[in-house]
């Protein structure tokens, strides 16, 4: 199941790279929690734990989880991948993990080992070289990728959404929180479509008649 999460999981980058020709970052981040979030209601309807009361008891926290882990993290990470590549939005987002750890050491209070601040220390250094690609110029200019920056603030709310989750939803199990919150976060999704879908028609419009 490890090997089958790490295959699906690199190959999302040359997908999200594929589909952004296409698809416009909203629209293509829609589709893929929109159809999730209706599988894993299907799911969670089958084993019968759909409970009104876990929904009323944590609807906030799922609110803010799903606009943070869901939306915030998908928004950035295809507008990103518009402007960076596969192997450079995996890269970042293979801090992942590390970056969790800092987040939990700051929120829950977990303590860090030696061996976790050397990994961490690691791997800020090659987030660095990946944004700067090693170039001492870009470093002293700060001249970044647009899209790397963007896949970087993706990772950053799909780490808060992980330790958020752990400090408040310890009553819903991993099915409920993953299911509600990919309701919430493809909602926004959708939202955020619409105006796009208009604003690109407009400017299709515009270069016709110019």
């Amino acid at each position: 199941m490890l090997i089958g999460f790490a295959i699906f999981t690199g190959a999302t980058f040359n997908l999200a790279k594929y589909a952004v020709h296409y698809f416009s970052p909203a629209s293509a981040a829609a589709w893929r929690f929109g159809i999730a979030a209706l599988v894993m209601v299907l799911i969670l309807g089958l084993q019968k734990q759909i409970k009104s009361k876990t929904i009323k008891n944590h609807w906030k926290m799922y609110t803010l989880l799903g606009i943070i882990g869901i939306f915030g993290f998908n928004a950035f990470f295809f507008l990103g991948m518009q402007y960076t590549s596969p192997l450079n939005g995996a890269l970042i987002m293979g801090t992942n993990p590390l970056v969790t750890a800092l987040f939990a050491y700051f929120i829950l209070k977990n303590p860090t080992t030696k061996q976790q601040m050397l990994g961490i220390s690691f791997a800020l250094v090659g987030v660095i070289l990946v944004l700067t690609q090693g170039s001492l110029e870009i470093i002293q200019t700060l001249s970044i990728s647009k899209g790397d920056l963007l896949i970087l603030a993706g990772n950053l709310c799909w780490a808060l959404y992980g330790v958020l989750g752990r400090k408040y939803l310890k009553g819903s199990s991993s099915m409920e929180t993953t299911t509600y919150t990919m309701i919430v976060g493809s909602l926004c999704l959708v939202i955020l479509r619409k105006p796009i879908q208009r604003q690109q028609i407009r400017l299709n419009l515009w270069n016709k008649d110019t």
